[in-house]
């Protein structure tokens, strides 16, 4: 079981112009490490801890004995849109692994670094706009995963596959549904993302 826990709340008002970095955080609030904590011990604790007895009173007496928490969600992409500080991070990053793993040290803490394995060609990075955008994004690994590494046991990279607009999967496949996801396959394999998303996490 993988679970996501989230560090951060922020709210958004949109900008009409993408990554222009005119879209501002209506709420933002950085949420107390303790319920991160509070989930570790819901799922983990045996029945003689108060959230043990909550979790068996849901319907569930044994422990879900979790293993792996995710810190956040795609945080970069609030960094790189809507004014998410790197200090905030990189805090909250801390804290919440701190808490977590004092509720129980054999917890694997899991990080969501950008997804930096792509040729620059493949980027667009000539774009001015754009060029910069992808910049911005490959600063988040580098100024984030060495301030918080003795702090995270693990990095995960999301790799999307056939989705639409809303983010739902589309079961069954037609003919241009396999053609989309063949073609995403046939990425994946040309610039050797498994490789490289192997080179990032030995990188830091």
């Amino acid at each position: 079981i993988f679970i996501r826990v989230p560090t951060v709340f922020m709210t958004y008002i949109d900008d009409p112009f993408p990554h222009s970095g005119n879209t501002r955080a209506e709420i933002s609030i950085d949420l107390d490490p303790q319920t991160g904590a509070q989930m570790v011990h819901y799922f983990n604790d045996p029945l003689t801890t108060e959230l043990g007895k909550l979790r068996a009173a849901n319907g569930h007496p044994q422990p879900y004995n979790v293993k792996y928490f995710m810190l956040g969600n795609e945080l970069w992409w609030p960094y790189v849109d809507f004014g998410l500080s790197i200090e905030r991070v990189v805090n909250q990053t801390i804290a919440f692994s701190q808490a977590m793993k004092a509720a129980d040290p054999t917890i694997t803490i899991v990080f969501n670094p950008v997804n930096d394995s792509f040729p620059d060609s493949f980027l667009r990075t000539a774009d001015p706009i754009y060029g910069a955008y992808i910049q911005k994004l490959r600063n988040f690994n580098t100024e984030v995963i060495p301030e918080t590494k003795d702090y995270i046991d693990a990095v995960e990279f999301f790799q999307y596959g056939l989705a639409v607009g809303d983010g739902t999967i589309l079961p069954p496949l037609d003919k241009e549904g396999w053609k989309s996801l063949m073609a995403l396959n046939y990425i994946y394999d040309k610039y050797n993302n498994a490789g490289l998303h192997r080179s990032i996490a030995d990188k830091y």
